[in-house]
């Protein structure tokens, strides 16, 4: 290969190589529930944006496998209510527990009682989806147990309206409480490759919250799953166990949506089905050749962190483009820059 061919080709390299680096930025969303599963490498860059606060992929991947009731943290509740968009759950009575932190945060609570859940579609659209399902255009369905996943308000508010306490360690009161847990985590975490959906540990994690509020319901027709997504933009979802869930005997516990729109008042205007978490407003590539013809690329970005989602400050290593510096945790304009040096 000649000297201009080889000049030519760590040309298209670095440029390829700088554009992984805001592309990557840019489309850092939560990705949707239909993705493919990313490997344990993949999904440690989402603790590596993360302030420098000594988590590791491996550290919160323990911490949401085996996440567990605190007994110290439980309340006896009666005609408790949760409305969120859409969705109203009512807890009529039974016990609530708040669940031992992830990432430092309490961000789970699990119930185990009698509860309704009524959920009204807010397009007619959407109704005429949910009467396709279930025939008809309210969904009421009574539960007997109820995990949350929450980045949002949830903790002050169950905080406020529940007394919580260190309760009994008594297996009749807390088994009800692990199994309902332990059930939930199957849709959302496979230990055996030590996978978790994205789209949940990313809010979990970032440090400011970001919206996330996530209810697994134990009903008698099955398992409902409600959900607000902060990195979909139709965040509002209502989603169930599909009827060819399982392979012989085994269960693939997946997901299929039954009804999906926007939030209420969500005035946003974005492209695709994913929120952006951030906006690039400039960028500059900055290219150099030595005279072995070696390459090093280094890419600034003008980034704007768009409004509900922000990320940590720190520097992290990407499989894609070497190393990033993600800065600001709060919205607003912030410069980050990547380089990479490649032969």
């Amino acid at each position: 290969m000649n000297a201009c061919a080889r000049v030519g080709s760590r040309c298209h390299a670095a440029l390829a190589l700088a554009a992984a680096a805001f592309v990557w930025l840019a489309a850092s969303p939560a990705q949707p529930r239909a993705a493919t599963r990313d490997d344990a490498a993949s999904q440690s860059r989402v603790v590596s944006a993360l302030p420098d606060t000594g988590l590791t992929f491996t550290r919160v991947f323990d911490q949401l496998s085996t996440l567990a009731p605190d007994s110290t943290r439980v309340a006896e509740v009666a005609s408790l209510e949760i409305e969120r968009d859409a969705g109203v759950l009512v807890l009529e009575h039974g016990t609530l527990a708040l669940c031992r932190p992830v990432a430092g945060r309490i961000s789970a609570a699990v119930f185990s009682g009698r509860g309704t859940f009524v959920f009204t579609p807010a397009t007619e659209i959407e109704r005429d989806q949910l009467q396709r399902f279930y025939g008809v255009r309210t969904l009421r369905r009574p539960f007997t147990s109820l995990v949350l996943l929450f980045s949002d308000s949830t903790l002050a508010e169950l905080s406020a309206l529940a007394r919580f306490a260190r309760g009994s360690d008594a297996p009749a009161r807390m088994a009800p409480l692990r199994e309902a847990l332990r059930d939930a985590l199957t849709y959302l975490v496979t230990p055996a490759t030590r996978f978790v959906q994205p789209w949940v540990v990313k809010p979990l994690l970032d440090p400011v919250g970001s919206g996330l509020f996530y209810a697994h319901l134990t009903t008698v027709g099955g398992p409902l799953f409600f959900a607000l997504d902060p990195g979909e933009v139709e965040s509002v979802q209502l989603l169930r166990r599909p009827g060819d869930d399982r392979f012989g005997l085994v269960s693939r516990h997946s997901q299929e949506v039954v009804c999906q729109f926007r939030a209420r008042g969500d005035t946003a205007t974005a492209r695709g089905d994913l929120r952006p978490a951030v906006e690039i407003t400039h960028y500059t590539l900055d290219t150099t050749f030595n005279s072995a013809l070696d390459v090093a690329v280094s890419a600034t970005l003008d980034v704007h962190a768009l409004a509900g989602i922000s990320a940590g400050c720190r520097s992290g290593s990407s499989s894609r483009c070497g190393s990033i510096r993600w800065c600001g945790r709060t919205a607003g304009p912030r410069r980050c820059g990547a380089s990479r040096t490649t032969r």
